[in-house]
């Protein structure tokens, strides 16, 4: 048996050297193929204590080995330094020692130097004897090497996540604040919204840690259900003004089946315009926030909605679909007005599938729309909130 220094040539001795030693007499496991390794490495290349450049000198290291795995076959390759540098595109030779040397020290390649120290295949009665850099470090090590890319891969899919959320926040509060501002001007909440959108704008133009991204989750989390109560204060619901308790009433009432469309009549409001222009008023929602909050209509109407017209031709084509008649929509512009009734029919289509009868559902609310106790804001400010606890 021929004997294997442990400091070949005089080198300094490391715990992962010591350790490849000691692997040195065992069968090497099935064949893993090099390139695969190689990008799981870059992958999980943190876990190592390696980087890109590190991982280039590998690379050029790897070109050398004929075979695509690396498997029980000689696994040494013996290439100079000048050729290593030529094939890196002319690194310097004392750059490409140092890269060479993180390498042996993470425990990915492994020395074996000749007696002078150089590199080179000797062919005996034995056979052949190779010295140089052995990759049989990667195949021991695949598996490792293959977990610590998975665990790169999970965090970089929870880090997208995380930035994909705050993103979610960053619009629904801008929305927040415009109408915010338009619903109560003189509240400090808003300015104290615009400089946390403001600063974590800067923040995230960095690659942010997952701490980092929490953090601001956490703070965006705190300032939305703080506008919320400012916009939407618990109070004792009034009859007829609590969208939630309307709406669930109308979904779970038996109009359907006690009186078909043709059974309702189309009756001139009380006062119309006047109702019309009270409940315009009342309604005071941007419509970017609309528009965000109420996005099943984007699935059958892909063009972008940038004015309330625009809006309410959208609505009006969604309409038949969405099964409610004619004379049920004209009383809905007629005691509504057309922006209202528009918002209405979104915010209906975002619930369609527990409304039994659409056209009786929007008689019912032109119905109080005629008596000034209905606007389409609590249903926007209700999806709102189911969007923020989804």
């Amino acid at each position: 048996m021929s004997y294997i220094p442990l400091s070949p040539f005089m080198r300094q001795i490391s715990h992962s050297h010591l350790k490849l030693i000691s692997d040195q007499g065992t069968p090497l496991p099935d064949p893993v193929n090099k390139w695969k390794v190689l990008r799981d490495l870059s992958k999980g290349q943190a876990a190592f204590g390696v980087n890109e450049r590190d991982l280039t000198v590998l690379q050029a290291l790897l070109s050398f080995h004929p075979e695509d795995d690396i498997s029980g076959a000689p696994t040494i390759v013996f290439p100079s330094n000048k050729t290593i540098c030529d094939r890196l595109h002319g690194m310097p030779c004392s750059t490409m020692r140092r890269h060479l040397r993180r390498l042996v020290d993470a425990g990915l390649i492994r020395r074996k130097d000749s007696p002078t120290g150089k590199r080179y295949m000797r062919k005996g009665r034995e056979g052949e004897t190779a010295f140089g850099f052995d990759l049989s470090p990667l195949n021991r090590q695949a598996d490792i090497i293959a977990r610590a890319a998975d665990e790169a891969r999970e965090a970089e899919c929870q880090l997208r996540q995380k930035r994909e959320t705050i993103s979610l926040m960053r619009r629904d509060m801008i929305a927040l604040e415009t109408l915010g501002r338009s619903e109560a001007p003189d509240h400090g909440l808003w300015d104290k919204l615009g400089d946390a959108l403001a600063l974590t704008g800067r923040s995230l133009r960095r690659k942010l840690l997952a701490n980092a991204l929490d953090d601001i989750i956490t703070n965006f989390t705190a300032i939305i259900a703080e506008a919320q109560a400012v916009l939407c204060p618990a109070q004792t619901p009034i009859p007829g003004t609590d969208d939630a308790q309307n709406e669930q009433r109308l979904l779970n009432s038996n109009k359907d089946s006690q009186e078909s469309e043709s059974d309702i009549l189309i009756s001139p409001p009380d006062q119309p315009q006047t109702n019309k222009q009270d409940a315009e008023k009342r309604f005071s929602l941007p419509l970017s926030l609309v528009t965000s909050v109420c996005r099943s209509f984007q699935d059958f109407y892909p063009e972008r909605v940038q004015s309330w017209n625009e809006l309410f031709n959208a609505a009006s084509d969604l309409r038949p679909a969405m099964g409610v008649s004619m004379p049920a929509w004209q009383e809905a512009i007629a005691r509504m007005g057309k922006d209202i009734a528009a918002v209405t029919l979104m915010a209906m289509l975002e619930r369609f599938s527990k409304i039994r009868n659409p056209s009786g559902y929007l008689r019912a609310l032109s119905v109080k729309a005629t008596k000034n106790t209905f606007t389409p804001a609590p249903m926007i400010m209700a999806l709102c909130r189911e969007r923020k606890g989804a």
